[in-house]
């Protein structure tokens, strides 16, 4: 899969990532690619892994301000889509395709097409897919021509698509695949036979889903449309104020929905708990405290959340592994 992204922002063009996020030349005999970017414009994490004629992409960004995204597809792809949170406005081909958190998708992108991606300021986007190598993709469709087929034959006669066009809810099935997939390095040898196997799996819950949506059936989902939007903005108010956080009580009685519905919601959407979400946000802005300042470890801790040192130093090693005094160290 060959392609590259430019990044532009109020018109102002960032020559360094322009630079940086250039696939081209991915080398297929590197297990992975990390791209992290961190400057005026905003944050973005990005990495790509290559497994048996599958590629795994991992997007995570914050910008400061309204940015647009310009791809330029160098070869034809076809990949199973899922946006985890957040919002993003697609444009390939002259098909708009804007997507939100908690949907899901299959598209073919053809070779030499540009595409837009619209961001908007201040939102924390995540989204992840996967990819089929073109010697894979074929091999999938004569395994299981009566599924696959009629898109395959769309794909390789050059045209650009999504295969629902209003995209499609994730379930809760599909997150907790998703989650086995990106903790797949646990199963030690057998790692790149299960992640096959979950991406198999993941790919027939997507194509039982369009099949329900032609057929007129109900899809197995968790969340409607209103609970969707409930659930984020759940997660908004738990992260405004990581020092005095809403319980989950107050919670279900701001969004209208009640605690059990709001906790299951969570795992769904998030692949997380409620309180799993904000000890990930605190950590993840202790980190960043201790790679871009010189607060010292007492300040960080009251920085997130914590008012004593030594419970903020417990919960920085049982998440990454090593205290934040090695940590700082480490990366001075």
């Amino acid at each position: 899969m060959k392609y590259s992204i430019d990044i532009s922002s109020d018109d102002i063009q960032n020559s360094l990532l322009e630079e940086k996020i250039n696939f081209n030349n991915f080398d297929k005999t590197k297990p992975s690619y990390d791209f992290n970017l961190d400057n005026h414009i905003g944050n973005v994490h990005f990495k790509e892994e290559l497994l048996s004629g599958l590629i795994l992409s991992d997007w995570e960004s914050r910008f400061t301000t309204n940015t647009k995204l310009t791809s330029y597809h160098l070869t034809p792809i076809f990949s199973m889509h899922f946006m985890l949170s957040g919002y993003v406005n697609y444009e390939i081909s002259n098909i708009k395709c804007p997507i939100k958190g908690g949907q899901n998708n299959i598209w073919s992108i053809s070779e030499d097409k540009l595409g837009y991606s619209q961001y908007k300021k201040e939102m924390s986007c995540s989204s992840w897919c996967v990819s089929f190598e073109e010697d894979f993709l074929t091999r999938l469709v004569n395994a299981y021509p009566d599924l696959l087929t009629d898109p395959y034959l769309r794909h390789i006669n050059g045209e650009s698509f999504c295969m629902h066009k209003n995209h499609m809810s994730s379930n809760c099935d599909m997150n907790l695949i998703i989650s086995q997939i990106k903790n797949a390095k646990l199963m030690g040898k057998t790692c790149h036979l299960y992640t096959q196997a979950k991406v198999m799996e993941l790919l027939a819950l997507q194509l039982q889903q369009l099949e329900n949506k032609r057929n007129g059936l109900p899809c197995l989902c968790c969340l409607k449309k209103n609970e969707l939007d409930k659930i984020h903005e759940a997660k908004n108010l738990l992260l405004s104020d990581i020092n005095t956080p809403p319980t989950i009580l107050d919670l279900s009685r701001n969004i209208g929905m009640n605690e059990k519905k709001l906790q299951n919601g969570f795992k769904e959407v998030f692949n997380q708990t409620v309180y799993g979400c904000l000890f990930d946000h605190k950590m993840n802005l202790a980190r960043q405290f201790l790679l871009d300042t010189d607060k010292t470890i007492f300040e960080i801790a009251l920085e997130c959340g914590y008012e004593y040192a030594s419970h903020f130093t417990t919960a920085f090693k049982r998440k990454y592994g090593i205290s934040p005094k090695q940590f700082k160290r480490l990366n001075e």
